[in-house]
């Protein structure tokens, strides 16, 4: 039995870790705002604290000791409209702050969840992979990018460290990028550029909890341990809002957008004029990630960490009928 020291736990991926981990006996510490579900079980200690509590070193260095390990999943997001010192400060400053304390604490072992977008919403290389260059396109990504480039130099000083970069996730619970795609599909028609060609690659919210459990009890020596981890192969964008169609029984109507330099042009306009005043998401990221391909190499991660991916195909629809099921939809 190991003792874990957990921050978002709350979120997502962190609450599909934390339950994961929780079966397998381990003790997992979790770093919450608030009280949820987790409480209860007698594998999960929670500890109420702000995130950005974390960039006080002492704090940290209290909160950290007598763990075996840390893994690092919580970050401002990149849907916030938030000056780049509230990125700095949680998104760089905390885990830097973490990786002091873990260095400090002697651990077995820092694993830290990135993210692919530290390449770019379009990697400039196609399959990207750990080898391609940094192109981060917004202040999330660039603090993503700045905090695992932290991570990576920590790993030659002493300190174990791994970085595992998913693409975007889904799976039940999600109410992420999958779910606002399914209630676009829910009005009957969905905008695609190009009639959707662009190819994009998910990840199963199981599959990357694997990587991780399996990064973390890995063997494999100290360096530059980074893990890309993605579905078993990417699709075009129209064939993912067929399967959500066939899942939800009902037809969608593609509306072909010929023109990208259109496009851009309207949404950076909108982001430069009505995005601060209504503090809305970038809709200039959401049109390059309907648009643009994306997707990447998982070679190093099935080779070094026995990884072995989801098929998308199988795993959307599976996840349509869970939030069916489960009164996520319409």
């Amino acid at each position: 039995m190991s003792r874990i020291f957990l921050t978002g736990a709350t979120g997502f991926i962190g609450g599909h870790l934390v339950r994961h981990l929780a079966r397998r006996g381990e003790q997992v510490t979790c770093l919450v705002r608030k009280e949820n579900a987790l409480k209860g079980s007698p594998h999960i200690k929670l500890l109420k604290e702000e995130l950005g509590a974390l960039c006080d070193r002492e704090l940290a260095c209290r909160l950290i000791s007598g763990h075996d390990y840390v893994i690092h999943c919580a970050a401002i997001r990149g849907e916030m409209r938030l000056p780049w010192s509230d990125y700095f400060k949680i998104n760089v400053d905390a885990t830097c702050s973490l990786l002091e304390a873990a260095g400090r604490a002697g651990v077995k072992k820092f694993l830290y969840l990135s993210s692919v977008g530290v390449l770019g919403t379009m990697p400039l290389r196609l399959p990207a992979s750990e080898d391609t260059p940094y192109n981060p396109d917004s202040n999330y990504h660039r603090s993503k990018a700045l905090a695992e480039k932290q991570v990576i130099e920590c790993s030659s000083s002493g300190l174990d460290t791994v970085v595992i970069r998913p693409s975007i996730t889904y799976g039940p619970e999600d109410n992420g990028f999958l779910l606002r795609i399914i209630r676009m599909a829910e009005k009957g028609y969905f905008p695609l550029i190009s009639g959707g060609k662009n190819k994009i690659h998910l990840t199963y919210v199981d599959g990357l909890v694997d990587a991780m459990v399996k990064a973390l009890d890995s063997s494999l020596g100290s360096g530059k341990r980074v893990y890309t981890i993605v579905d078993s192969q990417p699709i075009c964008f129209k064939e993912l809002i067929e399967m959500i169609a066939d899942s939800l029984g009902r037809k969608v109507k593609i509306i072909n957008i010929p023109s990208k330099t259109l496009l851009f042009l309207g949404t950076r306009s909108y982001d430069a004029i009505l995005g601060p005043v209504k503090k809305s998401p970038s809709l200039t990221m959401s049109a390059k990630i309907l648009a643009l391909p994306w997707y990447y190499d998982a070679g190093r991660a099935k080779r070094e960490l026995s990884y072995t991916p989801f098929d998308t195909r199988k795993r959307v629809p599976e996840t349509v009928r869970w939030l069916k099921e489960n009164g996520w939809l319409n």
